[in-house]
């Protein structure tokens, strides 16, 4: 796989300091596109000529870049919130939020590196305010949160 493709495939993860959509649903590439890009350098990326000092390939990439595409990943569990039917106000569906604090305590070090905030987390999503803040109600009571601005590393 050259690099050109390689480039290609992070492209297609969406700019990531854009906020996800969960109304309208981002792209598949949004939530997908980095482990997708993983995978294939894993799988075809042996030997890609690398740039002098740099020993695994995904380390081309800068590492703030890699640490926000990978929390994108997590953003998934909250996809369609927002559309008819779909509701953190409804108890079948709060069991999201769940599943997104297990996927951000999976990704701590990304997690870490973002320096994420319960605000910092609302800024990356696009949600209807209703839902905004019945998440952030939500990660407060999981998590134990005191303030929005603290940093959620030390709560996961």
């Amino acid at each position: 796989m050259p690099w050109k493709t390689a480039i290609f495939c992070v492209k297609t993860c969406r700019n990531p300091n854009n906020p996800g959509d969960t109304v309208n649903g981002s792209s598949e590439a949004f939530y997908h596109g980095w482990p997708t890009l993983l995978a294939c350098l894993a799988a075809h990326g042996a030997g890609l000529p690398l740039p002098p000092g740099v020993t695994e390939a995904t380390d081309v990439f800068p590492s703030a870049l890699r640490h926000r595409v990978a929390l994108q990943g997590c953003f998934e569990w909250l996809s369609g919130i927002g559309r008819a039917g779909l509701s953190l106000h409804d108890l079948d569906q709060q069991g999201r939020v769940t599943a997104l604090i297990e996927a951000l305590r999976d990704h701590r070090d990304s997690v870490a590196a973002c320096a994420l905030t319960l605000d910092g987390l609302l800024a990356r999503l696009q949600l209807p305010p209703a839902e905004a803040q019945q998440l952030a109600v939500l990660f407060t009571q999981h998590l134990g949160l005191t303030a929005a601005t603290l940093p959620l590393i030390h709560f996961l």
